[in-house]
């Protein structure tokens, strides 16, 4: 009996699905070394990338992807910072703060799951490292709507978990909307 539960779940583990999973997380990850706000914007599908997976170790590993990637400069950062004999430091940082960051998301299923991992990346004390997180896309998409803003894309991350795409659309449109400025209008 356990044998075929191995089996299972090492079939769960070769699907394309995860291979696309893990592929797309990555793609989110390295947007945050594009100019502009690339980054915080599109880290905002992370959250139904993450939050669709059937089991938490592919959760884990797409969560894990996006971080690794997004964070690769670190280990550069850390030897440039502490000097060029600490590259083997700036790893085990780069390394440790992204699987740090990734274990929340394997609790991201559903809509409380979802907003829980979300915020458990996004406040101390992870989020002291959690530069990376998806709440960052909060003020991409709602630019100066301060915690209007903020409660906008928690109800963003809230269809992600519920897998309410009508919604998440919805919100979608009127993140572009808030995006919208009036030609000879001052930003404040």
């Amino acid at each position: 009996m356990s044998v075929v539960v191995a089996d299972r779940t090492l079939a769960a583990w070769a699907t394309p699905a995860l291979g696309l999973r893990v592929l797309s997380s990555t793609a989110l990850g390295a947007a945050w070394f594009l100019p502009g706000l690339w980054g915080p914007g599109m880290s905002a599908l992370l959250l139904p990338v993450v939050s669709t997976a059937k089991s938490r170790p592919a959760r884990y590993l797409a969560a894990l992807a996006y971080y690794l990637t997004g964070s690769a400069g670190i280990s550069a950062g850390a030897a440039n910072f502490f000097g060029p004999g600490h590259l083997g430091l700036g790893i085990v940082l780069w390394l440790s703060s992204a699987i740090l960051l990734a274990l929340p998301w394997m609790l991201a299923r559903g809509v409380l799951g979802t907003l829980f991992a979300l915020l458990l990346t996004a406040l101390p004390p992870l989020g002291l490292i959690g530069w990376l997180s998806p709440l960052n896309a909060a003020g991409v998409a709602f630019p100066g709507l301060n915690l209007t803003g903020i409660g906008l894309f928690l109800g963003f991350a809230a269809m992600a978990g519920a897998r309410r795409w009508g919604w998440m659309t919805a919100l979608a449109v009127l993140a572009c909307l808030a995006n919208l400025r009036i030609p000879g209008e001052a930003c404040h």
